[in-house]
C-alpha cells in the first residue's frame, strides 16, 4: 500500500528476484503515490496514482507461472500507467483490466499487452484513455488466443489478436466508445457489437479498418430501445453472419428494406430476460436462416412477414430457435428441408403458415397452440416432445406425408391432422403421448389414423 514514492536506481521500483516463488499478492497505490516499474506476478492491483517505467515496461508480470499469486483477480486503474518502452507498458497480463484512467507508452512498445494463453480481458470506461505512440494499442498476440474488450473510452492506436488456428474467441464492444485505430481479430468465432442508425453501416465506434480474421465471425446488433431496420447492414471483413440482442423490454424489427446477409442468430440481452424480435419483411436465404443463442436472457420472435429457403442441410432446422422463450408466427414460412425447432420452456403459437420438405416443426418443452397450417411434403408436420405438462392444441391444419403429428405428450385437436402418403400415419402416439379428439376434430384421410406405444398412450374422444 503506497501514497509516497517508491523507486529504483535502474528504474525497477518492485522486482520479484525469482517470478516462480516470489511475487504481488496485492500492490494499491494510492492517490498521490508513485511507483516506478514492477517485475514480476502481480495478484491485485488498484492504482489511483502514478505508475511510470520509463524507459521499461511500467508493469511486467512475466510469463512465469506462480502458483501463490492469483493471476484472476482484477487490476483496477483510475490514476496514470505510463513508460517510454520498446516493450509494452502493461506487459505479460493476464488479469482482467478495468481502466478510467490512463495508460499510455510514449515510445515504441505497445500499451497493453497480453500474456496468454488464454483470453485477455479489457474494459475502457468512460472517461478511460489507453494511447500507444507505437502504433499499437492492445495486442492479444503474445500467445493470448483472445481478447474481450468493452470500450466506452478513448484507444488511439491499433488493437490486434493473435492469428493462430484453435484460438479463443474475441469479442469487441467499441459501440459507446472510440478507437482510433485498427481492429485485426484471429481465428476463433469473433463477434463485433455495433448499433444501428438508420444506415446500412452499423456504427462500430472504430475509426479504422476491421477485420474479422478467420472463423465464423459476426456482427451484432445491440439495441437499447425500440429500433426498426429498414435497410440492408453491410458488415466488415472477415464478417458473415448477424446477431440481433434486442434489451430486455425493447422490440427490433426487421422492416421492408432490410436485406439478411445471411444466418441470423438471436440473442438475449437482458438479465433473466431478453428483449423481442419482430420481422416484418420478406426474407430469402440460401442455406439456414435463424439460429439463437440461450444463455441466461432468452429472446421472444415473432414472424408476420415471410421467411423463405432455397436450400438446407439434413438434420439442421432452418429456424433453430431453442433459445427462443416465446415464438408466434402469424406469417409465412416455406423452407426447404427441417422447418422450425422450439424448446425452452416456452410457448410456440402458429396462426400462419408453417411448410417444409423434412419435419415442418419440433416442439421440445413448449406449449404449442396452432390454429393455422402446419405442414411438411415430405415427412413428419409436427413432433412434440418433452414435459408432459406443457401441452399442444390444433384447431387448424397440421399434414405431413408420412405422419401428421409425432408426439410424446397431450396433444388436444379440434381441428383436421392428416397423412397424405398412402401408408401414412396421422398421429403416432409415443410412450405417454395422448390424444383428445374433441368434437369437429378429424384425424386421418387415408393410410391409418392413430398408432399408439405400448407405454402409457392414450386415446380419448368426449362425448360429444
Amino acid at each position: 500500500d503506497n501514497a509516497g514514492t517508491l523507486s529504483g536506481t535502474s528504474g525497477v521500483a518492485l522486482l520479484a528476484t525469482d517470478p516462480a516463488l516470489g511475487g504481488f499478492a496485492s500492490i494499491t497505490n494510492r492517490s498521490g503515490g508513485t511507483i516506478g516499474a514492477i517485475l514480476g506476478p502481480v495478484g491485485a492491483l488498484n492504482n489511483a496514482g502514478t505508475i511510470d517505467g520509463g524507459s521499461n515496461s511500467a508493469i511486467d508480470a512475466t510469463t512465469t507461472y506462480n502458483p501463490y499469486v492469483a493471476s484472476y483477480t482484477d487490476w483496477t486503474n483510475s490514476g496514470t500507467i505510463t513508460s517510454a518502452a520498446g516493450t509494452a507498458t502493461l506487459r505479460n497480463i493476464s488479469a482482467p483490466l478495468i481502466n478510467s484512467g490512463t495508460i499510455t507508452n510514449t515510445g515504441a512498445g505497445i500499451a497493453i499487452q497480453g500474456a496468454g494463453p488464454g483470453n485477455l480481458t479489457v474494459t475502457n470506461e468512460t472517461g478511460g484513455v489507453i494511447t500507444a505512440a507505437g502504433g499499437t494499442a492492445i495486442s492479444a498476440d503474445g500467445g493470448t488466443s483472445g481478447l474481450t474488450l468493452v470500450n466506452e473510452g478513448t484507444i488511439n492506436g491499433d488493437v490486434t489478436v493473435a492469428t493462430q488456428t484453435g484460438g479463443y474467441s474475441s469479442t469487441i464492444d467499441s459501440s459507446n466508445g472510440t478507437i482510433n485505430g485498427n481492429v485485426t481479430l484471429g481465428a476463433g468465432n469473433d463477434v463485433l457489437v455495433a448499433h444501428y442508425d438508420g444506415t446500412s453501416t452499423p456504427v462500430t465506434g472504430i475509426n479504422g479498418t476491421i477485420d474479422g480474421g478467420a472463423g465464423i465471425n459476426s456482427v451484432q446488433i445491440a439495441t437499447a430501445r425500440d429500433t426498426v431496420i429498414n435497410t440492408a447492414v453491410t458488415l466488415p471483413t472477415g464478417f458473415g453472419a448477424l446477431q440481433l440482442a434486442p434489451a430486455a423490454g425493447t422490440t427490433l424489427t426487421l422492416a421492408g428494406g432490410f436485406v439478411a446477409p445471411g444466418t441470423i442468430t438471436l440473442v438475449g440481452a437482458g438479465q433473466f430476460e431478453g428483449g423481442s424480435v419482430v420481422n416484418d419483411a420478406a426474407l430469402t436465404f440460401s442455406g439456414q436462416a435463424f439460429t439463437s443463442q440461450y444463455y441466461n436472457a432468452p429472446v421472444s420472435f415473432t414472424n408476420a412477414g415471410s421467411i423463405t429457403t432455397t436450400g438446407g442441410m439434413i438434420g439442421t432446422p432452418a429456424l433453430n430457435l431453442d433459445g427462443v422463450v416465446n415464438f408466434t408466427n402469424t406469417g409465412s414460412i416455406n423452407v426447404v428441408g427441417a422447418g422450425v425447432n422450439t424448446s425452452v420452456n416456452g410457448t410456440t403459437t402458429n396462426s400462419g403458415t408453417i411448410t417444409a420438405t423434412g419435419t415442418a416443426l419440433t416442439a421440445f418443452d413448449n406449449f404449442v397452440t396452432n390454429t393455422g397450417t402446419i405442414q411438411s411434403t415430405g415427412g413428419i408436420g409436427l413432433a412434440l416432445s418433452g414435459n408432459v405438462g406443457n401441452p399442444a392444441s390444433n384447431s387448424g391444419l397440421i399434414e405431413g406425408a408420412t405422419t401428421g403429428v409425432s408426439t410424446s405428450i397431450d396433444l388436444t385437436n379440434s381441428g383436421t391432422i392428416l397423412a397424405t402418403n398412402s401408408d401414412g400415419i396421422a398421429v403416432a402416439l409415443d410412450a405417454y403421448g395422448s390424444l383428445i379428439n374433441l368434437a369437429g376434430g378429424v384425424v386421418g384421410d387415408g393410410g391409418t389414423a392413430v398408432t399408439a406405444s405400448i407405454f402409457n398412450s392414450t386415446v380419448a374422444t368426449p362425448a360429444r
